[in-house]
């Protein structure tokens, strides 16, 4: 009979070899310059890959932008025409007027960077861009800043007159039409900081710009007659006001929340001057919790 395997034998070589291999299967923690060997390749991995979508982005833009004519010794077409695209009132006939870009020139020729340095100096741009489009057109765009209002400051002791954007820029009109400029109502009473001879954004232009928007929403006739608004109330902590000012000499103060209600009573009480008829309103103040006064001029 064959003899059994005694327990507590000693182990055969084999044993000995097999044992080792499963050792070293085990999980051991990364020393620290194995770490930064790891660490230093996936930054060299990661640094080609930005490099690899740089030169990407870079090909694409000098695609659009580069003069290759210049740089291969061609000859490029005569601007056939210049695409002019934008989201405010500037008008391209007003642009080619301003950029004086000759008739005969070629692609070769348009400066785009000293183009789009001239198009971001005008005020009411907010940003500009300038492109090549093979083999014969310019492109321009532009986006400009949207006016709410217009407003007088003075500067180094002379009077300027400025439109304020929604997002509280102030800029000076390079292209404006009469009819636009005309239909903003203009601010008083702001507290205007300068810098360097400019001044700084309104920090009460979004408070502004709900009230505008609301209105010329809910009651755009009546907002149309609007001339003045007068914001120095707009900085009090305790009870921030709108006066509107209407070209009646109409007074009518506003709290700039809850608007629907103040609107409410607004047109409630404007529908009963003229069925009374009260024509000669001097105020009317709507910034009061629970009722709305109405003051009546002087016979």
């Amino acid at each position: 009979m064959p003899e059994k395997k005694q327990r507590g034998s000693a182990l055969t070589w084999r044993d000995l070899k097999s044992s080792t291999r499963h050792s070293k299967q085990k999980n051991v923690p990364m020393s620290w310059r194995a770490r930064l060997r790891t660490l230093w390749t996936w930054t060299k991995r990661a640094f080609f890959l930005g490099l690899l979508i740089f030169a990407i982005w870079g090909g694409i833009y000098l695609y659009r932008n580069a003069c290759f004519e210049d740089i291969f010794g061609a000859k490029s077409l005569k601007i056939s025409r210049i695409e002019f695209i934008t989201d405010g009132n500037l008008t391209g006939e007003w642009i080619n007027k301003y950029l004086k870009i000759p008739a005969d020139s070629t692609l070769s020729d348009v400066n785009i960077f000293a183009i789009k340095g001239a198009i971001d100096a005008l005020g009411q741009v907010k940003s500009a861009s300038v492109e090549r489009v093979f083999p014969d057109v310019l492109r321009i765009k532009t986006s400009e800043y949207k006016p709410i209002a217009k407003a007088k400051i003075e500067i180094n002791s002379s009077i300027k007159e400025y439109l304020l954007a929604e997002t509280g820029e102030f800029f000076e009109p390079s292209c404006m039409p009469v009819e636009v400029f005309n239909s903003l109502p203009t601010v008083q009473g702001l507290n205007i900081v300068l810098e360097n001879g400019k001044p700084l954004p309104y920090r009460h232009a979004k408070t502004v710009t709900n009230f505008l928007r609301y209105a010329n929403a809910r009651m755009p006739e009546q907002a149309s007659k609007w001339n003045t608004l007068r914001l120095g109330a707009l900085d009090s902590r305790i009870l921030p006001l709108i006066e509107v000012v209407t070209q009646d000499g109409v007074k009518i103060i506003f709290l700039p929340e809850n608007l629907k209600k103040q609107f409410d009573r607004l047109d409630y009480i404007l529908r009963y001057s003229v069925q009374k008829p009260l024509l000669n309103i001097e105020k009317i103040d709507l910034s009061l919790d629970n009722r709305s006064d109405v003051k009546l001029k002087r016979q």
